[in-house]
């Protein structure tokens, strides 16, 4: 499933943001958990991270890796455009019908069409043109 020259690849297979925000958000409960392992060691009231370490780990992290994308993106990733399913049916040479139903009496999305343009692309630019009207 994994394709190393694929579109979700990342240095040496590694996002190496991931891991910087992981350790960010995890090293300051250390002596906390320290602390809770032997009380005898005195960190002081950083051990109170600990006590609350899931909620502070999942925010810290959070916030560091969505900012470390946002400074640092992953180019190799990025993709020119969106691919619509239209799109895809036509390269593998689909034509007239999916599962017994016809692609004409089906909205992009595999669904019956009620009427109307038909296909994601037709939704798609509904869609953009509603958007661009408001």
């Amino acid at each position: 499933m994994y394709q190393p020259h694929g579109i979700y690849r990342y240095t040496g297979g590694v996002n190496w943001r991931a891991w910087v925000a992981f350790i960010l958000g995890v090293v300051p409960t250390l002596p906390g958990f320290a602390n809770a392992l032997t009380p005898s060691i005195n960190v002081g009231n950083i051990a109170h991270i600990y006590q609350f370490g899931w909620l502070f780990g999942f925010a810290t992290t959070g916030v560091f890796y969505v900012g470390l994308s946002y400074a640092f993106p992953p180019r190799d990733t990025l993709i020119e455009r969106a691919v619509l399913p239209d799109e895809i049916y036509d390269s593998y040479g689909v034509g007239g019908e999916i599962e017994g139903v016809p692609l004409d009496k089906l909205d992009g999305c595999g669904e019956k069409a009620n009427g109307g343009e038909r296909g994601f692309r037709s939704w798609a630019h509904r869609m953009i043109r509603a958007s661009r009207t408001d």
